[in-house]
């Protein structure tokens, strides 16, 4: 949901269910985005102060089979993504009305990783 200027107060206030459902659906469209051949960065971006909608949702498409990989988000941005979600969090982008005078948003970088090009070991 979209954090108003008032302390803890959100314009669209969803939990429970409608949540869970909406970042499952968020996921599979990140999912989707990596399965494209071409593919090489993706990025997932929400005006949410969630977390089931950030991080979680990055937690889940970062066991993709892909071969895509969370890589650190605008790594000069000050405020990273929650503590509480551990290595994730560090690698994250948030802002928040508190901290960046906005309506919150959340940034998350994926990019897929290249095929190792060294070369065999000369066995003469």
């Amino acid at each position: 949901g979209v954090q108003t200027g008032e302390e803890g107060v959100s314009e669209y206030d969803i939990g429970g269910s409608d949540l869970a459902a909406l970042a499952a659906e968020q996921a599979k469209i990140v999912l989707a985005a990596m399965a494209l051949p071409k593919a090489q960065v993706v990025v997932y971006s929400t005006c949410s102060i969630h977390r089931e909608e950030n991080e979680d949702v990055v937690a889940t498409v970062s066991l993709n089979p892909y071969g895509f990989k969370l890589v650190k988000t605008l790594p000069d941005w000050p405020h990273r993504g929650l503590q509480s979600a551990g290595a994730i969090g560090e690698m994250c982008v948030r802002a928040s009305h508190d901290k960046d005078d906005t309506n919150g948003f959340f940034v998350a970088r994926f990019e897929k990783e290249l095929p190792s090009t060294s070369a065999p070991a000369d066995t003469k």
